[in-house]
């Protein structure tokens, strides 16, 4: 029986391979990943936003965030999108990600501890498909999203869309993560 609440979608050829290579290639020239204390997350992210304002690349990466926006919209009919996240990801062999849903409101509740209860929807766009595992799977819905370089794939953020990352086998995944919301108050852009 299919779930009618499930919602992904997915956009092939959103962004061309060449985009998908010159966005890898100026992050790893730039090599300016976040180092956190959180050994999931430490050395993976790269936001384009740490970037001074005036830098070239960090304008195309506004550019690309503004037009998955539109796409978002467009797909859910909604009028106003702020975005809450963005962050060039980089998965390394051996990493996976267990089911979550992006709002967090399972695992961590909907009280002000949970800094993602206002994230209605998450993005991401595969940047290369030259590994093995990664996958994007929604458990609950029997849906897999198999990456293909410039694929923009889409979902609501809450529970019936938990969904998380196959074991990488082998070489890195990159991917452009978003997160988004209805609610400006909630914005960091």
């Amino acid at each position: 029986m299919e779930n009618i609440m499930f919602n992904a979608k997915v956009i092939e050829k959103f962004l061309s391979d060449e985009e998908c290579i010159y966005i890898i290639n100026k992050t790893i020239e730039i090599d300016s990943w976040d180092k956190t204390n959180d050994e999931f997350w430490s050395n993976r992210v790269f936001n384009p936003r740490s970037l001074p304002g005036n830098d070239a690349f960090r304008k195309y990466m506004i550019e690309i965030l503004n037009k998955k926006r539109v796409a978002i919209s467009q797909q859910y009919n909604l009028p106003k999108l702020f975005n809450d996240g963005f962050a060039i990801v980089r998965w390394f062999p051996g990493m996976e990600q267990q089911p979550h849903s992006d709002d967090m409101k399972d695992f961590l509740g909907n009280d002000e501890n949970n800094i993602n209860r206002y994230r209605e929807f998450g993005a991401i766009i595969y940047l290369n498909d030259n590994f093995i595992g990664g996958e994007t799977y929604y458990p609950k819905n029997n849906f897999l999203v198999k990456p293909k370089v410039g694929t923009l794939a889409m979902h609501p953020g809450n529970s019936d869309h938990l969904h998380g990352v196959s074991k990488i086998k082998d070489n890195i995944r990159y991917t452009i993560a978003t997160f988004w919301t209805t609610d400006e108050e909630h914005s960091n852009e």
